[in-house]
């Protein structure tokens, strides 16, 4: 089945078309953890965010089976979206409770949060719920994130994590001081954009 539902994604077939090809077989999509993330993934692109949250959360993830940064990636992705419709619709409450949410990951993900999480939209999502109503928590978190953005940029050289998952590049092969500036970069782009700075954040990632 993981062999087919990759044939339609290559072979350019939709969204709509890839996605019933995983609920016409979804008990035996259901039986692999990557072929359940691509579900909750296409999910997701369509705007059922809900259908898309209850299938990760009704599935018992192994990290071995090569999905590592993935599903944790989807998922901050996914409570951020789900985040901005509530806040679209006025629920400034629910909406932060679900940015809050996209920095934990459920039990059974079978993950724990890394060096290499990239959570910027999070927490300009969380931000943007502050400010309708948290004048003051969004000021606060948006200068965290200009000050967390400058700190990576002055740490540029190090690679701040050492462990599974980790890179393991050949000498010259990976560029930790460009990596590193862009992720603070954006960083401080996004907190700049969250306190109305519109042209400081553009020329932060021009």
């Amino acid at each position: 089945f993981f062999e087919l539902a990759q044939l339609y994604k290559n072979g350019g077939k939709s969204i709509e078309d890839r996605l019933a090809l995983h609920e016409k077989y979804q008990q035996i999509s259901a039986k692999r953890d990557d072929c359940t993330l691509d579900h909750s993934v296409l999910l997701t692109e369509l705007g059922r965010y809900d259908e898309a949250k209850a299938l990760l959360n009704n599935h018992w993830f192994h990290t071995y089976e090569g999905g590592e940064g993935n599903l944790t990636r989807h998922h901050a992705w996914l409570m951020t979206l789900i985040g901005t419709k509530l806040l679209e619709e006025g629920n400034a409450d629910a909406a932060i409770a679900a940015f809050k949410e996209g920095y934990v990951f459920p039990l059974c993900y079978g993950e724990e949060k890394n060096y290499f999480a990239q959570e910027s939209h999070l927490g300009y999502g969380l931000a943007m719920a502050y400010k309708a109503g948290r004048i003051s928590e969004a000021r606060a978190l948006c200068e965290e994130m200009i000050a967390s953005g400058k700190q990576k940029i002055r740490d540029k050289d190090i690679n701040s994590y050492y462990g599974v998952g980790s890179p393991c590049p050949c000498p010259f092969e990976y560029n930790f001081p460009k990596i590193n500036t862009v992720k603070g970069l954006v960083l401080i782009a996004f907190g700049e954009l969250g306190l109305g700075r519109v042209a400081e954040a553009k020329a932060h990632i021009a």
